[in-house]
Formats: structure tokens, C-alpha cells, sequence
């Protein structure tokens, strides 16, 4: 708890919760509404934000100027695009978000007329209960508060907004590419690490490694009657993905950096070498040659065995990225068929359309995300199977397990012989 925050305020309150279920089922609802509109909260922001970007008039004065030069026209076309494709990210998981606010008011209201029923059935006179009738109250009053929050300047919800319904066409357009484009990435084991879109070919401001392409993964919500594992799947793993990554980058920071410092191998190389000249340079290092040596294999034994935690991490981490490329391409054919049904039905349920967008939003993300996370294995990678000490620190880990398993050897000999 923050020292300025009011203890009356923080939900589920720990001091409620605990005295009748009623007021269990009221705190959690609470602390799962309060979530709710926090989410919302961010990704309304976030969709004005792109909402902005995309605005036609914001464009006009850019599309005047090029009129007369075509290729001046397929850049902002190819920029305009791009920026439309997240705003299409964030539109979408500001419904999602705003769904979830909605459905959590329903249970604050289911949780607030329990809450009634258990305060009416308390006796006033009751001596072990009636306590809790003024604290019930106070809850009830704070579910309320709850219960009516909303979200300040949610993004405009017109689903037959001409500005819509043109990125719902890029989105479709950059999905059919994806589809053509995906036996060609999947040559490169295990995808592509090329750019989507190189950034700095239509926009000289940004860096040779930025992507133009700016989806993200949204919430995956099925549609009624219908069931989508893949895509349902690859929105988890693109979900659990920026975890895995982080683990292992900050392992692999930890090798590059303390453990580096630690080992040194550098300056022990040129101890050494002073040491072999000690009648020109006096060795000033105040312990014997043999300490520094004992030392050093001390400092690779140690180095060797944080080798092992990175390995672990990187393992999840590339067990993952490969999870996606095998989700994508179920989710690609799983996209295809629900989008070749809505397309073919005009009178598709808004639920079908809602979620087919999600699908090929998703798609989008992973091709993303999997070109992004597959340079970045490869970087982990050689940091993983970086050795600075030229074998010593696999010769010291051997050394040492070489020497603890005299002492375990009998038994093992003696549980074989047993077993035969």
C-alpha cells in the first residue's frame, strides 16, 4: 500500500473480505472492476492517440502537397496505412476493454443485491452479526462508486464510420498479404528476421531497424456458438511472450555485464603475462600468482554455472517463439475460413465481424512480433555460447564435477551391481 493511499479505498479491502461471504463476493468484484476500468482507462488513451494520427484532416495539408508526384502519394499511402493498422490494434482492444468494464459492472450489481439480502437477514439485536450491518453499508457505498466509473472520452464506436471501414479494408489487404507472404518467411528457420516495412524508406527520421509496422496482440474474445483454438492459442503465447523475452535479456545482461566484470579474463590474461616478466614489471597485486589462479577458477566455475540459468531461460524463451510460428500458421487458416464466411453472409452477427478482426489483427502481430523475437534469439544466443575464457571455464566446471563425484561413485557402482 502506498503511505498516501486511504486504507478505505484499496479493493478487495483485507479487512473486509474475511468477516461474511457476502462481503468476500462484494470485495472481489470490486477489485476485479477496478482493474477493468483501469484497463480501460489505458487503452482508451491509447486509442485516441492513434484515433489522432489517423484523423483524414490531419492528412490533408500532406496529400495537397504531393498531389502532382506519384511516388510522394504511394509514401503517404504506405505511412497512412501503417498508422491505420495500430490504430486498428488499439480500437479493438478498446472494445475488448470496454466489454470487460461492462460485463464487471454486471457483477458488482449481482454482488451489491447479495449484499442486500445477507444485510436485511441480520438481526439488529444479533450479537455476533450486527456489526457488520454499518460495515456492509459502507462497502455497499464503495461498490457503488465502482459500479458507476467510467471512462472519460471513450473513442468514437461507429461501426459505419467511412474512416472504419477503410482500415477494415487495410486490415483485410495487409492480411491476404500475410497469407502470400507466409511460405516465403517460413523458409528462414525458424521465420523471417526481416523488417515488415523498413521505417526509414518512407520516413528518413527513424533508424535502419525500425519496422513501420506498428500491431500489437489484442485479447482474444470467440465469438457466439463458435470455437477458435489456434487463434485463441496465439493470443496466449504472443500474451506470455514479453515475459519469457525479458527473463532471458535480463540474464544474458547479468553474463554481458557483472558476470563479465567478475570473470575478467582479460586482466587475468595480463597478470599473468606481467607475471611472466616480473624482473621488467614488479607483480603488485598483492596476493601470490597460485591465489590468483585459484581465484580465477573460482570466478569460471561461477560464470559457468549463470551460463546454465540463461540456457534455462532461453530454452522457454525459444520454445515459445517456435509455439508462435505454429500457431500462426493455424491461425492464418483458422482466419481465412471465418473471413471467407462473413464475407460471403451480409448478414454476418457484429460478434463474427468483431472477432474475425481480432483474428487478422492477432496474425498481423505475431508475423510481427516473431520477426522481432527471432534477431533477438539470435543475439541471446551468442551471448549464451560466448566464451571469454577459452574453454578454461568449461575445463573448471568439469575439473569440479570431476572431483565431488569421487565421493559419490561407490554408490553409484553399488546401485547398478543391485540392480542387475
Amino acid at each position: 500500500m502506498r503511505t498516501n493511499e486511504n486504507p478505505l479505498d484499496i479493493v478487495p479491502g483485507p479487512n473486509f473480505a474475511p468477516l461474511h461471504p457476502a462481503l468476500t463476493a462484494l470485495e472481489n468484484a470490486m477489485g476485479e472492476q477496478k482493474e477493468a476500468v483501469d484497463i480501460a482507462r489505458r487503452t482508451a488513451e491509447w486509442a485516441n492517440r492513434e484515433a489522432a494520427d489517423i484523423e483524414p484532416t490531419a492528412w490533408t495539408s500532406r496529400i495537397e502537397a504531393g498531389s502532382d508526384d506519384p511516388a510522394e502519394l504511394g509514401r503517404l499511402r504506405m505511412v497512412y496505412d501503417e498508422k491505420a493498422l495500430g490504430f486498428m490494434s488499439a480500437y479493438l482492444a478498446w472494445q475488448v476493454a470496454r466489454q470487460g468494464m461492462m460485463e464487471g459492472r454486471s457483477k458488482i450489481s449481482e454482488a451489491i443485491t447479495d449484499l442486500l439480502i445477507a444485510h436485511d437477514g441480520i438481526d439488529d439485536r444479533s450479537d455476533e452479526l450486527a456489526y457488520l450491518k454499518p460495515i456492509m453499508k459502507a462497502r455497499l457505498l464503495k461498490a457503488a462508486e465502482w459500479h458507476r466509473a467510467d471512462v472519460k472520452d471513450w473513442p468514437a464506436n461507429e461501426h459505419n464510420n467511412p474512416t472504419i471501414q477503410l482500415i477494415d479494408r487495410i486490415l483485410k489487404g495487409a492480411f491476404a498479404a500475410l497469407v502470400t507472404d507466409l511460405p516465403g518467411n517460413l523458409r528462414k528457420r525458424p521465420y523471417t528476421s526481416d523488417l515488415v516495412i523498413k521505417g526509414k524508406d518512407y520516413e528518413p527520421h527513424l533508424n535502419p531497424d525500425v519496422d513501420l509496422r506498428r500491431s500489437s496482440v489484442v485479447r482474444f474474445v470467440d465469438c457466439v456458438n463458435s470455437s477458435h483454438p489456434a487463434s485463441r492459442r496465439l493470443a496466449e503465447i504472443l500474451l506470455s511472450l514479453p515475459d519469457a523475452y525479458r527473463a532471458a535479456y535480463r540474464r544474458a545482461q547479468y553474463m554481458k555485464g557483472t558476470q563479465n566484470g567478475q570473470v575478467n579474463e582479460a586482466q587475468h590474461a595480463r597478470r599473468l603475462v606481467e607475471h611472466l616478466h616480473a624482473d621488467q614489471l614488479p607483480y603488485h597485486y598483492g596476493s601470490s600468482i597460485s591465489d590468483q589462479i585459484d581465484a580465477q577458477e573460482t570466478r569460471r566455475l561461477d560464470y559457468e554455472c549463470h551460463r546454465h540459468l540463461l540456457t534455462i531461460d532461453l530454452r522457454s524463451f525459444e520454445a515459445l517463439v517456435l509455439e508462435l510460428v505454429e500457431a500462426l500458421k493455424a491461425s492464418l487458416e483458422e482466419t481465412s475460413a471465418l473471413l471467407a464466411e462473413v464475407e460471403a453472409d451480409s448478414r454476418a452477427t457484429i460478434d463474427r465481424l468483431f472477432t474475425v478482426k481480432i483474428m487478422m489483427n492477432n496474425c498481423l502481430a505475431a508475423d510481427l512480433a516473431l520477426r522481432r523475437y527471432v534477431r533477438d534469439l539470435g543475439d541471446l544466443k551468442e551471448v549464451e555460447n560466448r566464451d571469454m575464457s577459452h574453454r578454461a571455464g568449461r575445463k573448471a566446471l568439469d575439473d569440479a564435477f570431476a572431483e565431488a563425484r569421487k565421493h559419490y561413485d561407490f554408490g553409484v557402482k553399488r546401485r547398478l551391481e543391485a540392480k542387475n
